[in-house]
């Protein structure tokens, strides 16, 4: 039932499945990209590929550690980690996975 849920979420507002898993495991906190293509059971190349897609739609941001800057970090963005203030652009992810729909410039739904 919550795979069939998370398909219809997936095709309702437009995110593959290996998007939204991907935002989901960043949703709560920056994650190393080299752990999270461990825990996603993918090459850190395969996990680079993913993350271009996703970044282009401004859904997750790179950056380096503060620790160590070879270090690349990866973090959901203020609209996809929660509730952007002002404009509502965004995904917002619930902490059950679910996804709500993105929405637009206006604040109305993403077209």
């Amino acid at each position: 039932m919550i795979q069939r849920k998370y398909a219809e979420i997936c095709a309702e507002f437009d995110l593959p499945p290996s998007q939204a898993t991907l935002l989901c495991a960043v949703r709560n906190e920056p994650r190393q990209m080299a752990d999270l293509a461990a825990s996603l059971g993918m090459t850190k190349n395969a996990l680079s590929q993913l993350v271009d897609r996703v970044a282009r739609r401004e859904l997750v941001g790179r950056a380096s550690s503060a620790q160590d800057r070879r270090v690349v970090m990866l973090s959901a963005t203020p609209g996809v980690a929660g509730r952007r203030a002002g404009d509502g652009r965004g995904v917002l992810l619930h902490d059950a996975g679910g996804e709500q729909p993105r929405r637009g410039r206006d604040g109305g739904p993403h077209r």
